[in-house]
């Protein structure tokens, strides 16, 4: 988990909003970013990141069109 730094959109849209901002990209940071986020005083934008193939937890999107 770590800051929002590489996205310009979510990082000016949690500047503008005075509210706080986490980046996860693996699925064992979302829960302490979301524990985090309830106990905020303020609003909390999660940003997830995602592999650009991923469709679904078990499958990619070439392994669903070669049907692996």
């Amino acid at each position: 988990m770590k800051n929002i730094t590489t996205n310009t959109a979510a990082k000016c849209l949690v500047q503008t909003l005075v509210t706080n901002g986490v980046k996860v990209s693996k699925t064992e940071e979302f829960d302490p970013a979301f524990d985090s986020a309830l106990k905020a005083d303020k609003a909390t934008l999660i940003e997830i990141t995602i592999a650009p193939q991923a469709l679904t937890p078990a499958k990619t999107l070439s392994e669903i069109r070669n049907n692996k």
